[in-house]
This record gives C-alpha cells, structure tokens and sequence, in this order.
C-alpha cells in the first residue's frame, strides 16, 4: 500500500487524495481486525509483536539492523550484510522473526 500511495502521489493528472484517503482507511481497518483477531487467539500473535510490547526500543533497533542489512545485501555489500546478519543474530533475544531473517541473510552471504 505504501508504494500504491507513493505511486498515486506522483501522476500528475491524478487526483490522489481519494486514494491516499482510501488507503489509509484501509490500513486502519486491518490493524483493527489484526488487535480483534489477537486479542480472541493470543497464540497467533508474531513473537516481534509481542516484543514490540513489552520492549519496543530493542525491537526497533532489531529493525533497524534488520533495514540496514537488507539495504547492503541489495547494495551487492556482502560482507557488510553479513556482518550486521551476525550483529542482529547476536541482539535477537529468542528463536523467532528476526534470527529467522538474520539466519535467511547468513545462508545468502555466506562465501
């Protein structure tokens, strides 16, 4: 949705607020569906949700590194994804999203 909103924000002839509007409403109504959905079945809830609740500075900065190595991979810098894939195993307090990602990201850098 954010690239819809990017794209519909740069044609000119196009009116894009509706659409922005549109989106936004739509955005709202999943995340509300989302909290219903978790709030009746706890178990579904991802473990980086739950670590955003209760220590949502670590998680950001887990995204962060996350973000970063990602950007290097896609910049073709293997041994600077590599490194922060090792960083962000090394911050990652459990078995879950992110050394799921950390993990995926060692296996594609690895030489």
């Amino acid at each position: 949705m954010h690239a819809a909103a990017g794209v519909a924000k740069n044609i000119p002839e196009f009116d894009a607020k509706p659409a922005l509007r549109a989106i936004a409403n739509a955005t709202t109504s999943i995340w509300g569906f989302r909290d219903s959905l978790y709030a009746a079945e706890p178990t579904l809830k991802p473990g980086f949700v739950e670590l955003h609740e209760t220590d949502p500075a670590l998680c950001e900065r887990l995204f962060e590194i996350l973000d970063e190595a990602q950007r290097a991979e896609d910049r073709s810098d293997v041994s600077g994804a590599r490194n922060l894939y090792d960083k962000l195993m090394s911050a990652a307090p459990t078995l879950g999203f992110f050394r799921t990602h950390a993990e995926a990201g060692l296996y594609r850098t690895r030489q």
